[in-house]
């Protein structure tokens, strides 16, 4: 029986889920929406005026919860995006080349993260193995304890804190977290490449 790969499954699987969200996102802004204009004109026919309109909604920026969630599994996407200048701030409804970006970055990610697995799995062999310059050893190094970091820190602004947007600091904890054992993983690699090398020399 032929094992699965999840160098294959994943993408496919969470690209599938992405359009999903999006479609739902869609469905819950244009409800939002709908309330809010039905807030709006409620006011206006009670004879509110000016500042005495509900405002409710200019307060915080609305984010469907589909798209939150769709933002919270696909953490490193979102993070990339903003970067970019591509974020959340679009809207779900118009299907810009924005969102063509964002899945291609989902497949990208999901294709990464499943070809790690095969290869820790014995899925499928693993490349050879060599020890890089030292300046990339410890530059890898530094990222890994900024990962850990950013992991902790995550963690506790999610637990200790009231801040009410944990789906955006549970989610870079855990992805920081994976990023972390990635990277220690690879240094522990090329720590067992050094001794296999200086014992050979011996």
């Amino acid at each position: 029986m032929k094992r699965i790969r999840f160098r294959r499954v994943l993408p496919i699987v969470q690209l599938a889920l992405f359009v999903a969200l999006l479609v739902v996102g869609k469905q819950e802004q244009r409800a939002y929406e709908a309330g809010r204009e039905a807030a709006r004109v409620a006011s206006l026919s009670k004879g509110e005026t000016g500042s005495e309109v509900i405002i409710w909604h200019l307060l915080r920026r609305y984010v469907p919860p589909a798209l939150r969630i769709n933002g919270a599994v696909n953490f490193p996407v979102e993070l990339a995006a903003g970067l970019l200048g591509t974020g959340s701030s679009i809207k779900p409804d118009s299907l810009e080349m924005k969102w063509v970006v964002k899945g291609l970055g989902v497949l990208v990610l999901w294709f990464s993260v499943g070809i790690w697995l095969d290869r820790r799995l014995g899925l499928v062999p693993a490349p050879p193995q060599h020890r890089p310059w030292r300046i990339v050893q410890v530059l890898t190094k530094i990222a890994c304890a900024v990962c850990v970091l950013f992991a902790a820190l995550m963690t506790y602004v999610a637990i200790y804190t009231h801040h009410d947007d944990h789906l955006v600091y549970v989610p870079s904890a855990a992805w920081a977290a994976f990023g972390a054992l990635v990277l220690a993983l690879l240094i522990r690699r090329w720590r067992q490449l050094a001794r296999s090398a200086e014992a050979s020399q011996k």
